[in-house]
């Protein structure tokens, strides 16, 4: 038989406090399920209706009460252990002192005038006296096993003890004997009934041996005596406990329909607020945590009143500024689509102008190769009429020197013809002798005024050359000094022309970057014509959003 049957009732109680409160808790659960399932059938499928708060409350006390009722029990079964612990300890110690009185009357044999058989009854008559804890006792018996002194049935006394047995079959007096011979001492736990009933009990006891006379004293604690006090103060625990559970209940009860009444205003308002209507007022003069939430709700809408009042003068702007946008967008792109036309046609002419001055440039180039051989030529033509300038120069020199030869030639027929005159002269003197002589002197004369006559004629023509060939000289110096203005002029007109080359050249590279630049601008331009259509379509989008938002802002009324 176990020693804490109560264990097992305060087990059992605890299981029927929790199935009452697993049965609660279902039924709970089961009462927004069906209010669920009734709202799926109507409307179709839908989440699952969580706990009201109220309910949520009512469980978790009577989860506080079921868990108190099982830490009662529990407490009260750690409590019947710990009784029955001290219950044996007391039982130990008057075994233990039954001992020390068997001891006592041991050591008065010889020297006290006892003899051992007084000695044994003396000793018995004090133990079978001894009573402790109300109604407990201690007894003796033998090794044999026969009983010795049994204070309550005094009938077994002397009796052969061997064949008593216990509702269980127990050989009690023999389990005492055994554990004696085993241990010295130790517990037992058996059936036996209580003084004045016949109806045996669970009893555990504990036998200790007395070797000088081969006794075995023993005493016990019956374990429903134990159990019942625990048993007694559990129930006391738990009425308590179901008592302040209930009373918990009735506060949450009243507490919970306040609160259900507070937060169905709560609800009022945050429902209105949900549906655009941000008129409706939260009014509860309580200064706890429920009337501060009512308060920040009722300040809430009115921020939140402020803020939709804002979102529409805000939405009104972003609508008239977004439409300005778009219109002004749209007139950008066309302004920047005509920008990208007149751009193409200045890239073609700026094309048409880089190939006039790549030609111009080619023809200057040209006109310079030109330049320099006419400068060249020129050059060859001033050097020739140098030349031309000296020969004449020796012309004329000649013609000096043949002019002095003919005026030395003139004077010789002069002088010839005075000759001559004086010939005839001296022949007309000298008569028919001189006759042949003048006629030699006449012709002498006539030849020597031919001579003179031809070398007027030729003085003449050559002071007439001289003239002419000083007037050429002097026209061919001139015509030098002209050839060199041309060279000059020409050698002007080369550099200009490089000049001009060069220009052309730098023109024509300038011409390029500029077409590029003007290629690039007109990307730059089709890119940005693009960007403002993007830009008008997004303010169109934009519009069109703020249009939204206002007529979604229009929801909430203020």
């Amino acid at each position: 038989m176990n020693a804490f049957s109560s264990a097992g009732a305060a087990t059992s109680a605890a299981n029927a406090a929790i199935t009452a409160a697993t049965t609660a808790i279902h039924a709970a659960q089961a009462a927004p399920a069906r209010g669920a399932s009734i709202s799926a059938a109507g409307a179709g499928s839908g989440p699952r209706r969580a706990w009201t708060l109220a309910t949520r409350l009512r469980v978790a006390v009577l989860a506080a009460v079921v868990g108190f009722v099982v830490l009662v029990m529990w407490l009260s079964h750690r409590s019947a252990m710990s009784l029955l612990d001290v219950k044996m300890i007391t039982t130990v110690e008057q075994v233990k002192n039954a001992e020390q009185i068997a001891r006592r009357h041991f050591d008065r044999v010889g020297a006290g005038g006892l003899t051992e058989a007084e000695a044994r009854k003396l000793a018995a008559a004090e133990i079978g006296k001894i009573r402790y804890s109300g109604n407990e006792y201690l007894w003796i018996n033998d090794m044999t096993p026969k009983m010795v002194m049994h204070p309550i049935k005094p009938e077994l006394n002397d009796k052969d003890l061997s064949g008593n047995k216990d509702p269980n079959g127990l050989k009690l007096f023999v389990a005492f004997v055994d554990t004696v011979k085993a241990q010295g001492s130790g517990f037992v736990d058996y059936l036996w009934p209580k003084p004045g009933s016949s109806e045996p009990e669970p009893k555990r006891s504990y036998v200790a041996g007395f070797k000088p006379w081969g006794w075995v004293i023993g005493s016990g604690v019956y374990i429903d005596d134990v159990a019942g006090i625990a048993r007694r103060d559990g129930l006391l625990a738990l009425g308590l406990v179901i008592a302040v559970g209930l009373a918990a209940l009735i506060a949450v009860e009243w507490f919970a329909r306040g609160l259900k009444r507070r937060l169905g205003q709560m609800r009022e308002v945050v429902e209105a607020v949900a549906n655009g209507d941000l008129r409706a007022q939260a009014v509860d003069g309580r200064q706890d945590e429920i009337g501060d939430v009512l308060t920040q709700v009722t300040a809430m809408q009115a921020r939140l009143s402020e803020l939709v009042r804002a979102i529409r003068d805000a939405t009104d702007s972003i609508q008239h500024a977004s439409r300005e946008v778009a219109m002004g967008s749209q007139d950008l792109s066309q302004r920047s689509e005509q920008a990208a036309s007149s751009l193409q046609q200045t890239a073609a002419s700026m094309q048409e102008l880089t190939q006039q001055v790549t030609h111009s440039s080619q023809a200057a180039q040209q006109t310079n190769q030109l330049a320099l051989g006419a400068a060249d030529r020129a050059r060859r033509g001033a050097d020739a009429m140098g030349e031309v300038v000296k020969t004449m120069d020796g012309i004329a020199g000649s013609s000096r020197k043949i002019a002095d030869i003919i005026s030395v030639i003139d004077g010789v027929a002069f002088q010839t013809n005075i000759l001559a005159l004086n010939a005839a002269v001296e022949a007309a003197r000298a008569g028919e002798q001189g006759r042949g002589f003048a006629v030699v002197a006449s012709e002498v004369r006539a030849l020597a005024q031919r001579s003179g006559n031809a070398a007027k004629e030729i003085r003449a023509l050559i002071n007439d050359s001289v003239s002419r060939v000083d007037a050429g000289s002097a026209q061919v110096g001139r015509a030098g000094e002209t050839m060199g203005q041309i060279l000059q002029s020409v050698q002007q007109v080369s550099g200009t022309v490089a000049e001009i080359s060069q220009s052309s050249a730098g023109q024509t590279d300038g011409l390029a970057q500029i077409n590029q630049a003007v290629a690039h601008l007109d990307d730059m331009t089709q890119q940005n014509a693009a960007l403002v259509e993007q830009t008008a379509a997004a303010a169109e989008s934009l519009q069109q959003q703020a249009r939204v938002l206002n007529e979604q802002v229009a929801t909430f009324r203020t």
